[in-house]
């Protein structure tokens, strides 16, 4: 469904996990609503074993990074 990857949030000076969703998927509407679904119900556990979820956003699909 895409791709994670190991980050830093700079400004918290945190590692984190970003999680990208695979692009020829962006377009099923289905798809993008699990995608956004998934964080949006993780953002309500606590367990030391799951991640905090601390931002959710749609990319720009006319951005050039998109």
């Amino acid at each position: 469904m895409g791709a994670v990857y190991e980050a830093v949030q700079l400004r918290l000076n945190k590692r984190v996990a970003v999680k990208l969703m695979a692009r020829d998927l962006a377009a099923n509407r289905e798809a993008l609503a699990r995608f956004i679904a998934r964080p949006r119900s993780l953002q309500h556990l606590g367990h030391p074993h799951l991640v905090n979820v601390v931002d959710l956003d749609k990319p720009n699909p006319a951005s050039p990074t998109w």
